[in-house]
């Protein structure tokens, strides 16, 4: 008896006097609907009631006090952890980097040379000045934030490549007539991007002028994607901050925005949209989110002659959260690539399931679709690109040689080249040849551009296929001549703000930028 009696008193120490009193209240409240029903007497049910429902407020208010002091402590806690480790580790840092000698960036013996005849080593050469350049800057990267690691091995490879160049450079025994390699001497194809580009596209390219048109302070959050209307009138953009906003490219103002997920936006595509003729775009806006959800939207006209974003389909096909989307307009298709692998392609009108294609290389981060080929490009985590029918789903080509994940696709309006932006920095350029869909044969990229210093999260091709713009984790948007990879200028949303997002518009005017604080810039091309 004493042993249940203590079991008891210990079972009540564990809730306040408030919590009894609640217990109590109601099991009188139960004793009352008994009387109730067997007397007819209301006013103890009444009265009983009450009383349990203003207790249990007062309990459910103060569980949700101590439930917030109780995770403020443990944060306290592990914050004052986090510090010391953080501490800790910059003492060994700083320990590390007193004792470790400042780098310096390898010199070239023969940096002096002139620009060799030869297109091969003409060639080499400037494959060497951009190993240089790419050298140099990781180690003034190095030496500002890494300690010194390894570093000997790295200057010792660079002055063994540079003396096997160096070793090319005496060409006053060459022959005039040895200045152009037979792409057939030697049995493999060569191909030679002439180091002579044409100077006067070049230099209309580095007298562009971009003028600042908006600074739009946008989201609460990273602006994960962005469309340019047909027009250049208007503006869409996502966020992580769940909402889909419309605005103005004449004076940067908000001209409707929406909640479109219940979930953090990662995509948006637009196409084939005017702000004079809304009825008649059809449904052409589409977004995706971390909620696996594709949603189509349209344009329609208030009654005060405003622009409002009005839902149509919400499709819900997927089992991953969706990377890439694109439209292709003229066949009335919706593309879709997610997390799950697979590659859907819908209805824009109905939104009814078209096609589901799986790509058995792994998750879809990114997507890009010819319209005029009639093909589609996805790629992901492996760092392969596969090749798909727009309409049918069918799996055509592969392209190869690259091993690190792309989070960019983009394909230029000829649909000759294929651009992918990696998460090591790097773009890589795949030019296609004229029976990629008529032999199995796997393609490898034809150059490298060393572009970023982080994710290239965003590609856009000019309209002619000769410029590429890319975005990245760095806060840089760059501009490459894609003939010869040279860089041609850059721009800033802002200092130390990653850009997560680009957008051009269809005759290169405009040029939209959306950045991981919520900013949006807007730039003017000034020819």
């Amino acid at each position: 008896m004493i042993k249940w009696l203590y079991l008891f008193t210990m079972f009540l120490w564990r809730f306040s006097w408030l919590e009894i009193a609640e217990y109590i209240s109601l099991f009188c409240t139960f004793i009352s609907l008994i009387i109730f029903f067997l007397d007819d007497q209301f006013i103890w049910l009444g009265v009983f009631l009450f009383i349990s429902l203003i207790l249990s407020a007062i309990n459910r208010y103060r569980l949700e006090i101590r439930t917030r002091a109780r995770i403020a402590g443990a944060l306290k806690v592990q914050l004052k952890k986090f510090s010391e480790q953080i501490n800790e580790i910059k003492e060994k840092l700083n320990y590390s980097w007193e004792n470790s000698p400042q780098l310096k960036s390898p010199q070239r013996s023969f940096n002096q040379v002139q620009s060799s005849d030869n297109v091969v080593i003409a060639s080499l050469q400037q494959d060497l000045d951009t190993l240089d350049q790419s050298i140099s800057s990781v180690v003034n990267y190095i030496n500002k934030y890494l300690p010194h690691k390894g570093i000997e091995s790295l200057d010792q490879k660079y002055q063994t490549l540079a003396q096997k160049i160096a070793e090319f450079i005496p060409e006053n025994n060459i022959s005039k007539e040895d200045k152009w390699l037979d792409s057939d001497s030697n049995g493999d194809d060569f191909n030679v991007v002439s180091n002579n580009s044409p100077s006067d596209l070049q230099d209309d390219f580095f007298s562009i002028s971009w003028e600042c048109l908006h600074f739009i302070d946008a989201h609460s959050q990273a602006v994960t994607g962005l469309a340019i209307s047909d027009d250049n009138k208007c503006l869409v953009s996502v966020s992580w901050d769940q909402t889909l906003r419309l605005w103005s490219v004449e004076d940067g103002t908000l001209m409707d925005k929406i909640e479109a997920s219940d979930q953090g936006l990662l995509v948006v595509t637009a196409k084939k949209f005017r702000v004079n003729e809304p009825d008649s775009c059809g449904y052409c806006i589409a977004t995706g989110s971390f909620d696996q959800n594709v949603k189509i939207w349209s344009l329609r006209r208030d009654r005060k002659d405003r622009l409002m974003i009005s839902l149509e389909h919400t499709l819900t096909g997927h089992n991953g959260s969706i990377h890439g989307l694109g439209i292709g307009y003229k066949n009335g298709i919706l593309v879709s690539g997610s997390y799950d692998q697979s590659l859907k392609q819908w209805d824009l009108e109905t939104g009814k399931l078209l096609e589901s294609s799986y790509d058995q290389s792994g998750s879809i981060y990114a997507i890009a679709i010819h319209e005029q080929g009639e093909f589609i490009a996805s790629a992901g985590g492996d760092g392969s690109i596969t090749i798909w029918s727009l309409g049918r789903g069918e799996r055509l080509s592969l392209l190869t040689g690259n091993i690190v994940s792309v989070e960019s696709l983009a394909i230029s309006r000829s649909g000759e080249i294929i651009a992918a932006g990696c998460v090591d920095g790097t773009i890589k350029l795949w030019y296609l040849p004229e029976d990629i869909f008529t032999t199995e044969k796997e393609i490898n990229p034809s150059f490298i551009i060393p572009a970023h210093n982080g994710q290239v999260m965003s590609l856009l091709f000019s309209s002619d296929g000769q410029i590429l713009y890319s975005g990245a984790v760095d806060g840089f948007i760059k501009i490459w001549y894609c003939q010869t990879g040279q860089e041609l200028g850059h721009l800033t949303i802002s200092d130390e703000n990653r850009v997560f997002s680009l957008a051009l518009s269809n005759d290169g005017n405009l040029l939209a930028a959306g950045g991981m604080d919520g900013k949006i810039k807007i730039w003017r091309y000034n020819p």
